[in-house]
């Protein structure tokens, strides 16, 4: 568990950092993607209203079972950061899009006003890891981050 809570401090930190460098531009939304074996699959949604553009990177922890990195509303050239982040991981892997919802029990979601940015590092349905809303509830709480439904 302190591990996973490290790893959401650092994914906080890692967005901050984006967003401080954040500079609006013209530029549209990316696709969608389609799931990988032991992945998430299934409906996307937007990003928020006025985003420049949506990635997520997708990925199993052995603590926290599946889960996806969705960061909304970046430039695409701060998302182009996170992307070569992701792409370096180990068994992850990049959309453009954000995260899908299919089999999703949650999200803790970071958002920064100033920026119009969103972080929300979303779960699934798995036994290894957090399983239930009640489980990415709790841990949302305490790492005072806002729950998401699915």
């Amino acid at each position: 568990m302190v591990r996973m809570m490290l790893w959401i401090a650092g994914c906080t930190l890692l967005v901050a950092a984006v967003a401080a460098g954040c500079k609006k531009k013209d530029e549209g939304t990316g696709g969608t993607a389609a799931g990988q074996a032991g992945a998430p699959t299934g409906e996307q949604v937007g990003a928020p209203a006025g985003a420049d553009s949506a990635g997520a990177c997708l990925k199993k922890d052995e603590l926290a079972g599946p889960s996806c990195d969705e960061q909304l509303g970046f430039p695409a050239d701060q998302l182009a950061v996170v992307k070569d982040l992701c792409v370096s991981t180990a068994g992850a892997r990049w959309i453009d899009g954000p995260c899908p919802r299919e089999n999703a029990t949650g999200a803790c979601s970071k958002k920064d006003a100033t920026s119009n940015t969103e972080f929300n590092n979303w779960y699934y349905a798995d036994s290894s890891g957090l399983g239930t809303p009640e489980d990415v509830q709790k841990l949302c709480a305490d790492n005072q981050l806002e729950f998401l439904a699915p």
